[in-house]
């Protein structure tokens, strides 16, 4: 015993924790811990040499720490140059995953505080939502708003046990017309939008992405701020492309109308997402687009549609020679068993290709979502292919690609 317990120590002074050993497990949690919070190109290439299934099975530790119970109900935090504000449902624990508000100010900025504390009154803690406001200092939601709205989420996602099914977006003002653009452009990762006294940005193709999502809109018949013609003229537009929403005019001018906060939570509990097998949407894809289903896309403003049903995947999508690179990341809930996938662009059939699991793109593909999964369900990212790159489709995809 004394010299394997010898043994045992010389090899861990020497080479680090043993393979597979507690010691291995919770040092590579503690790395993946520190990724998720700030994932950089040269975190991912330490990490993709540990084996996927080690990953996989530290993902949950990694996050246990926000299980914490001295965890605060309410406070402040800061991601760089920004921050947000929170407050927690009055009977929240870790033991089940809560639905999310972000809500977004009007002009000034200094205003957050009054949309985090006097409007909402306290009303999502008590319905039982987690409240997320994050601040925006210079520019307008609906045109720099993205970076900031992505990353309160995936930081308060990290933090808290959030319900990726049942995230919601609440604007006023200029944040409403923010609104209007998050609720529209990540379809995918809000469930529903709340406009209060905003005006509507997307383009009618934008908005067709709101089918079967809550869209609960507020406006004023006396508001000079932002005309209430422009809103009768979205509803108007939502009523000719039948997509389900509710309007709710007041005869007063611009204000944001607490009084409704109660009734909107509870419309919006008949709203939340699912995992798709087959999707469409229009909307403008960046470098900072998340994961669309289980789509990643770098380009411009786009139609993509996308089909999974057992081994063929079927991508549709406009201006392919726009498109810097497009790739399938293999979603863990769609593979079952499969070895391999047929993929088809367009019409053009790419041929099978051999189902590979790795550690590279399951890092990306949690640095690429929109909040973090803790892995108590299947949507998990295990393996990419490339399949169209610099505007050209593939005739032989990449599996797992690479950065610089």
């Amino acid at each position: 015993n004394t010299w394997i317990l010898s043994t045992t120590l010389l090899f861990t002074l020497l080479f680090g924790p043993a393979p597979g050993s507690q010691g291995e497990l919770d040092r590579v949690a503690k790395l993946l811990q520190r990724y998720l919070a700030n994932p950089t190109n040269a975190a991912r290439l330490e990490l993709s040499k540990t084996p996927l299934e080690t990953l996989e099975a530290t993902l949950p530790k990694a996050l246990s720490w926000r299980s914490a119970s001295k965890i605060q109900k309410q406070g402040k935090v800061v991601i760089g140059d920004t921050f947000y504000l929170y407050q927690l449902p009055e009977n929240y624990t870790t033991d089940r995953a809560w639905p999310l508000m972000v809500s977004l100010h009007g002009n000034p900025p200094r205003h957050y505080k009054r949309v985090h504390y006097e409007y909402w009154k306290g009303d999502p803690a008590k319905a039982g939502y987690i409240l997320v406001s994050p601040d925006l200092e210079g520019g307008r939601w609906h045109r720099v708003g993205d970076p900031v709205v992505l990353a309160a989420l995936r930081d308060a996602s990290t933090r808290f046990r959030v319900d990726p099914d049942r995230i919601y977006v609440n604007g006023y003002s200029s944040g409403g017309s923010g609104a209007w653009i998050m609720g529209t452009r990540y379809a995918d990762v809000f469930a529903g939008m709340i406009v209060r006294c905003g005006i509507r940005r997307p383009n009618d193709h934008e908005l067709t992405n709101l089918r079967d999502h809550g869209v609960y809109i507020i406006h004023a018949t006396l508001d000079h701020a932002c005309p209430v013609d422009q809103a009768r003229r979205a509803v108007k537009t939502l009523e000719h492309l039948n997509i389900t929403h509710h309007y709710k005019e007041f005869p007063r001018g611009h204000d944001f109308y607490p009084r409704t906060n109660l009734e909107i939570l509870k419309y919006m509990e008949d709203y939340k997402l699912a995992p798709k097998s087959a999707f469409e949407i229009y909307a403008r894809f960046d470098e900072d687009r998340p994961i669309t289903e289980f789509v990643s896309l770098s380009g411009k403003f786009h139609h993509l549609q996308g089909t999974w049903e057992g081994n063929q995947v079927n991508i549709t999508v406009d201006k392919v020679e726009s498109i810097q690179h497009l790739d399938v990341y293999l979603r863990k809930d769609l593979l079952s068993d499969a070895k391999t996938l047929r993929f088809i662009v367009n019409g053009k059939d790419l041929g099978e290709v051999a189902v590979q699991r790795d550690s590279w793109s399951f890092l990306k593909a949690l640095e690429l979502s929109p909040f973090v999964n803790d892995g108590t369900d299947d949507r998990l990212f295990v393996g990419s292919v490339r399949l169209v790159d610099d505007g050209v489709v593939l005739d032989q995809p990449v599996q797992s690609p690479r950065e610089n």
